[in-house]
């Protein structure tokens, strides 16, 4: 006899059937893949219709979910993992655009019958700019102080002030207010 576990439910002291964490990972695995229900077809031919929406829609979701940044700092758009034509060799890769467009919508004509330069070149834009980042900033709150004072001495170190207290009030003032 099998136990309850074996079928994905577990059964809690009141005998009632409840989701195991695989059943949970299995339905939100299944959710996932079911995004290209909600793709616009033709109703007669049942193709994928070319129309922003759905571009967006493939741009976001299965192989390309969460691949595309803009990145404030330099305002270019980055990928974040890798694409089937393209493996990331860093943390990010800037997106270049003549090179991977054509990439891109040779791949997604082939696997969804999506065409359109410009509806892709858009979609890209608009999923890179609602996922923005900025790599400084982000780099900068990793960093750790070391505990040196090291504003207070800026004119005392570059400038050759006088070492004292007034100096140092005033470079602090000069670099952070």
């Amino acid at each position: 006899m099998r136990k309850p576990e074996d079928n994905g439910l577990r059964t809690d002291i009141n005998s009632q059937s409840v989701p195991s964490k695989t059943a949970e990972i299995f339905i939100a695995e299944f959710k996932e893949e079911d995004w290209t229900n909600s793709l616009e077809r033709d109703q007669k031919s049942g193709r994928i219709i070319s129309n922003p929406s759905n571009v967006e829609l493939i741009l976001s979701k299965g192989e390309f979910k969460n691949v595309f940044v803009f990145d404030e700092f330099t305002n270019q758009i980055l990928i974040k993992k890798d694409l089937p034509w393209l493996k990331i060799t860093g943390e990010y890769e800037r997106w270049e655009s003549n090179s991977n467009d054509a990439r891109l919508m040779h791949h997604i004509g082939k696997m969804y019958g999506v065409k359109g330069r410009e509806i892709v070149e858009n979609a890209i834009i608009d999923i890179a700019r609602s996922k923005s980042i900025n790599q400084v900033i982000e780099r900068i709150k990793g960093l750790q102080w070391d505990g040196h004072h090291r504003i207070e001495n800026v004119l005392i170190n570059f400038l050759g002030a006088e070492d004292n207290e007034y100096v140092r009030n005033v470079s602090k003032i000069m670099f952070m207010d």
